[in-house]
């Protein structure tokens, strides 16, 4: 009874509103199909999350605080994404200009990385991190990527969902699938992103503050919460007008509306309230974050910023809407298989509706990324990925009160090479604006989300998560040469590429640059040749530049100087026929670690023995034809890597 009393509400508000009531029947129509008609299917989370505390070793050991493994564990030799989520720089002081991004720092970047080593408070990787990562200033976690299928095709079993943001972990779906993705069932990151902003108090101030209480202090009975963004707010800054970063601002007296989030585009302001524009309160929206989403090279990417809430004075405002989350996806190809229809969503919420007081803003989209070949669907199961901002809030009453700014939009990739033959007519992309909240049953509305609806959506041809290198080696010619020999995985606005050289693998200088030799998605072959070695060891990390100054590491990989051999990795037979591989290392192999990759970066298992000190036996008869990436990890901490080839 609860739902069709909101749902009548929702029609008799959209018959007010006037232009928005073919859309509202619309929505009203599918809410009562997915109420009667759906099954109903218990979502289930399908990642580990850890907050980073730290980085050192180099770039390759992550120091973990807060950690949740309930529903997918970290494991050597599996990957993970190592994301940024907050961290923004914004204006300070107290006047209008509050909250606008003047720096982006490290926000919004991520990349993927695969466990060398772990224990319970770290996780060691097998190469240093591409992108220089701020945990003190920002919030910066690890997700496990799992791959689903065990290594062929995926069918979904059941829905599939994100953990919500708690402001260290969460807020992110992400998986992978060698074969194909067969969808069931739905993927939602809904709701999942940055918080919304809490209505002031009820005890809060009638006068209008209009110019003033851009930023107020937590609590403040003269204005309302902000909402979730980039960068947290201090507690002398939590309310008022202004927004923090991509998060909407909150009402403020008398009955101000709360702004929109932001995302790919801005949210929409609330209404004044019951003061005039000229002296009203109104929550401003939350900024725009399209600056900071390069289409060409997909490297950052943001949740969605949270309404701000509403200013009340009469018990009937309310908060604003949460942002939606992160969805990162990759597979061979993607088919909807179902009856009925499915969806791929990070939509933000809406403000709820309330009375005679001011009404929270709409949180913003969410971001989808999507990394495959080729997208399908049939007119027996259409398909929808969403990234939609939420609605500000109504106000239920016949009197002018101040209704919430509408949500930005989101942002939607889609990485298809077959673009050209996915059956578009049975699916829809969309990051539509939510809509600004009416003031009330027969006035105006707040701001709806800026922008043209679906300006949020791309389809392109950017590595998602690129292998840089798929072969990285050091080897010793002479007392005084050390040939470096590596092939890119890819080289997308390939500019060069730097070599740098350490004694103790943590201390680095740039011995010299190779200019690339490629472009797009074709590997190369490069050769450097050291001829100042230093004394004893010698550690290497080749860095690959890209035209808009974006970087990514090799993996370490080193010589000794004083030894008969290359300090490296002997492999016999090499190729090998398919049956067995002997391995000796320079290295004592007691207590290391042996991990074997595909050139996808795909752990691949395989029996290995110790028949001595510096020996082992791979067993290859499982292994199938191809080249295949050998990195050692002695229990000193030294790594080595070979290329082993099978026949």
């Amino acid at each position: 009874m609860a739902v069709l009393a909101s749902i009548f509400v929702e029609l008799r508000l959209s018959v007010c509103r006037g232009e928005h009531l073919i859309m509202k029947l619309w929505r009203i129509t599918l809410l009562l199909f997915c109420l009667l008609a759906m099954p109903q299917v218990k979502a289930q989370l399908v990642n580990a999350y850890a907050k980073v505390t730290s980085v050192s070793g180099g770039g390759t050991v992550l120091n973990l605080g807060t950690m949740e493994e309930t529903y997918d564990t970290f494991e050597d030799g599996e990957f993970v994404i190592i994301m940024q989520m907050q961290g923004a720089t914004i204006t300070g002081g107290t006047g209008a200009g509050f909250g606008t991004i003047t720096d982006i720092e490290s926000a919004g970047l991520f990349e993927i990385g695969t466990i060398l080593t772990h224990t319970a408070s770290s996780i060691t990787l097998t190469a240093p991190l591409s992108n220089t990562y701020e945990p003190i200033a920002g919030s910066v976690q690890v997700v496990s990527y799992p791959t689903m299928g065990g290594g062929g095709n995926y069918t979904t079993t059941s829905n599939l969902r994100a953990r919500k943001w708690s402001g260290e972990i969460g807020g992110v779906i992400a998986f992978n699938v060698s074969g194909n993705l067969y969808l069931a069932h739905e993927i939602s990151a809904d709701s999942m992103g940055f918080d919304w902003g809490a209505k002031a108090g009820t005890s809060a101030s009638t006068e209008c503050w209009y110019s003033t209480y851009y930023v107020k202090e937590d609590g403040n009975i003269h204005a309302a919460y902000k909402g979730g963004g980039l960068q947290n707010p201090l507690s002398t800054q939590m309310c008022g007008r202004a927004p923090i970063a991509n998060g909407g601002g909150g009402g403020v007296g008398h009955n101000g509306g709360g702004g929109g989030g932001g995302n790919f585009t801005g949210g929409g302001d609330g209404d004044p309230g019951t003061c005039s524009a000229l002296f009203g309160g109104a929550g401003a929206g939350g900024h725009a974050l399209n600056s900071w989403i390069p289409a060409d090279t997909i490297y950052r990417i943001f949740l969605g910023g949270g309404g701000g809430g509403g200013h009340e004075n009469n018990g009937k405002g309310s908060h604003g809407g949460y942002g939606g989350g992160i969805i990162i996806i990759e597979a061979d190809s993607i088919f909807a298989d179902c009856a009925g229809s499915v969806k791929i969503s990070a939509n933000a919420s809406e403000a709820p509706s309330k009375k005679n007081d001011g009404q929270g803003g709409g949180g913003a989209g969410g971001s989808i990324i999507l990394y495959t070949e080729y997208i399908g669907a049939t007119a027996g199961c259409p398909l929808s990925v969403s990234a939609d901002g939420g609605d500000g809030g109504d106000v239920n009453h016949d009197d002018d009160h101040g209704g919430g700014g509408g949500g930005g939009q989101g942002f939607i990739y889609v990485e298809a090479e077959e673009m050209d033959l996915m059956p578009m007519d049975y699916l829809t992309f969309s990051t539509a604006n939510g809509e600004g909240g009416l003031n009330c049953y027969t006035c105006g509305a707040a701001d709806d989300g800026e922008g043209v609806d679906d300006s949020g959506i791309f389809f392109g041809e950017a590595p998602l998560l690129p292998v840089g290198f798929v072969y990285v080696n050091a080897q010793l010619l002479s007392e005084q040469l050390v040939s470096l020999s590596w092939t890119s995985g890819d080289e997308f606005s390939c500019e060069r590429y730097d070599i740098y050289r350490s004694y103790d693998g943590s201390q680095w200088q740039v011995i010299g640059s190779v200019p690339c030799v490629g472009y797009g998605a074709g590997s190369s072959d490069y050769v450097f040749v050291d001829d100042q070695p230093l004394k004893f060891y010698n550690y290497y990390i080749i860095k690959q530049y890209n035209s808009t100054g974006r970087s990514r590491n090799s993996n370490m990989v080193s010589v000794f100087l004083d030894a008969a051999t290359n300090g490296q990795l002997n492999l016999y037979p090499n190729p090998s026929d398919g049956q067995m591989v002997q391995l000796h290392s320079i290295h004592e192999l007691s207590g290391g670690k042996l991990l074997i990759t595909d050139l996808q970066g795909r752990h691949v298992s395989a029996e290995a023995e110790m028949t001595g000190p510096y020996d082992l036996v791979i067993t290859t008869t499982g292994l199938l034809p191809g080249i295949y990436l050998i990195t050692l990890q002695t229990a000193r901490g030294l790594i080595s890597n070979a290329r082993m080839i099978i026949e």
